[in-house]
């Protein structure tokens, strides 16, 4: 199937199929952009799938009078199915708007549980021993360790279709409600990881201590420093001080290096600029003892002699209002492997359930309404991938 789906297809496929293959087809169709929401009828599909749909689509006229059928006695099942397809696929557009980051920052994790004790192995470290002839290997032991994530919550919102929706072919409103629903969804969950990798909500309970700072000095609790008040980004050396905290970071049972590969750097919108600025420099100029006025030579080298790989920058609006909200300067920044770092614990995903019927189609002319919903939180596993550098 490709472009939009006319009219006289429509009528062709409800014809010639059976309605499970008509959902299925055009569902397919949906999945792979061959035809969007908006390119759909109400009206027309409530007529052509509903059996004497026009017939039907006349008595939602007010202008009609007299007793007229009432949607009880209507088999509206296909036109349901159908419709329920475009508004889950108007809703999901917005709900993975291009604009969030979130599933850059956390990764997915599907669970059955409302909050979740996480289990690890300790790493063996380096026990490796010389063997004698004729002697015993040694053998290696490991502990246990775990990570309490916080407990689930399920948002939600309903899309309801109505008679007068379908009468005037509102199919523009009813796709502007199921937009706003995805999107408002989406909005609420980017905002929860943002506040998660910020360090604003503390969610890190590791072996049951409690939820602890996300970003500190080795204090307490914390057993290793994450964080740096070095000040704004400004140049190369910034993220070289970030670099070196990571380097400091040891696995707390082996006290081994941690191979963190961090590759993504978090900054308020306003200073994305800086950012692009000192990771794609083509030189860096070097002159040794410059302020002192006692230069004796200028050298210019490419910052990959000293910033190793590559980075992602991540940020958008939101980024900055949930700055601003968590009283956390606008000129932190992060440096990490955020997906080792975060993750969003997933009992189940925007999802759309179709209402059977019930009161409302009488008492409020509905003739359709979707329920909208997901469920999960968001888990910090471990802050030791992720570096948060304030201003001085």
């Amino acid at each position: 199937m490709a472009g939009k789906l006319n009219r006289k297809e429509l009528r062709q496929m409800v014809q010639n199929m059976k309605p499970g293959e008509v959902v299925t087809t055009l569902t397919e169709a949906l999945e792979s952009k061959e035809i969007r929401p908006d390119e759909f009828s109400i009206r027309e599909l409530f007529e052509e799938t509903v059996p004497d749909g026009k017939e039907a689509v006349e008595t939602f006229n007010p202008s009609a009078g007299g007793c007229v059928q009432i949607m009880e006695a209507v088999d509206s099942s296909l036109f349901k199915a159908i419709s329920g397809q475009i508004i889950y696929t108007a809703m999901l557009e917005a709900y993975q708007s291009p604009q969030f980051i979130g599933d850059k920052l956390a990764r997915n994790i599907s669970t059955k549980f409302d909050g979740e004790r996480i289990a690890g192995i300790t790493a063996i470290g380096d026990v490796a021993e010389s063997v004698n002839e004729g002697r015993e290997y040694p053998r290696a032991g490991v502990s246990g360790t775990f990570v309490e994530t916080p407990q689930t919550t399920k948002r939600g919102m309903i899309v309801e279709v109505t008679k007068e929706a379908v009468f005037f072919d509102k199919t523009g409103q009813v796709l502007d409600n199921a937009n706003k629903v995805g999107e408002w969804l989406g909005v609420n969950k980017e905002k929860r990881i943002i506040d998660a990798a910020l360090g604003v909500t503390s969610l890190w309970n590791p072996e049951g201590k409690g939820a602890l700072s996300t970003y500190s000095n080795s204090t307490g609790l914390h057993s290793f420093d994450n964080l740096s008040n070095a000040g704004a980004l400004a140049d190369w050396t910034d993220i070289d001080g970030a670099l070196q905290l990571f380097d400091a970071i040891t696995d707390p049972f082996t006290g081994e290096p941690i191979i963190i590969e961090a590759n993504q750097l978090l900054i308020a919108k306003a200073y994305a600029p800086v950012a692009r600025y000192v990771l794609n420099a083509t030189q860096i100029k070097s002159d040794p003892n410059a302020n002192a006025g006692t230069a004796q030579y200028v050298q210019y080298f490419p910052p990959s002699t000293v910033i190793p790989g590559t980075f992602e920058i991540l940020t958008n609006q939101w980024v900055t209002a949930r700055m601003t909200a968590g009283s956390v300067n606008t000129q932190t920044w992060y440096l990490g492997q955020f997906h080792k770092a975060f993750a969003y614990m997933e009992n189940w995903p925007l999802t759309v359930v179709q209402d059977a019927g019930g009161e409302r189609t009488f008492t409020a002319d509905i003739v359709a309404r979707y329920k909208a919903s997901e469920r999960g939180t968001v888990a910090a596993l471990d802050p030791r991938y992720a570096v948060l550098t304030a201003p001085s």
